[in-house]
């Protein structure tokens, strides 16, 4: 480009000027969007969590009302039960020990984690004895309840 007068000329840096300008200014909002979206999902991840330890706390109290209801009631031998929600969690027994939250005795946790219920957990103490085999993953999924002689089994219905 060719130009004509001086005047002509200092537009043109100007213009030029302007163009950093402008780019420091995008890359700046560039980054506090991107700092907002890290903020939101932040949030939506603490909340989600908070949301799938009530999901586990419902689940088990429904739970241990069966077992007791199974235990007590000479009517009824066996209880299905659906569910649904925390996916990916575990339903775990322990007789005595591991998680700290159960103060050395009986109890049945639902944990995000099957090798750790320290963490992401919620159990719930027990006065019975429950035969639980082995971890049962929550995927959502059907157990059995069922009475045998003074002890509760669960296991995955098939």
């Amino acid at each position: 480009m060719k130009f004509t007068k001086l005047e002509d000329a200092k537009v043109m840096n100007r213009r030029g000027f302007l163009l950093g300008e402008t780019t420091l200014k995008m890359v700046i909002a560039v980054i506090a969007i991107l700092l907002l979206i890290f903020l939101l999902y932040g949030l939506y991840k603490s909340f989600s969590d908070e949301d799938e330890m009530e999901k586990a706390d419902a689940a088990l109290i429904e739970i241990l009302e069966r077992v007791g209801k199974v235990s007590q009631d000479s009517n009824v031998n066996e209880l299905r039960f659906y569910i649904p929600n925390p996916k990916g969690w575990n339903l775990v027994y322990f007789s005595k020990g591991n998680p700290i939250s159960c103060g050395g005795t009986k109890c049945l946790c639902i944990c995000k984690d099957e090798d750790d219920c320290n963490d992401s957990a919620v159990c719930k103490t027990t006065s019975r004895d429950i035969i639980l085999n082995e971890f049962i993953e929550i995927e959502p999924t059907e157990i059995l309840i069922k009475a045998e002689g003074d002890s509760v089994l669960i296991k995955r219905y098939e």
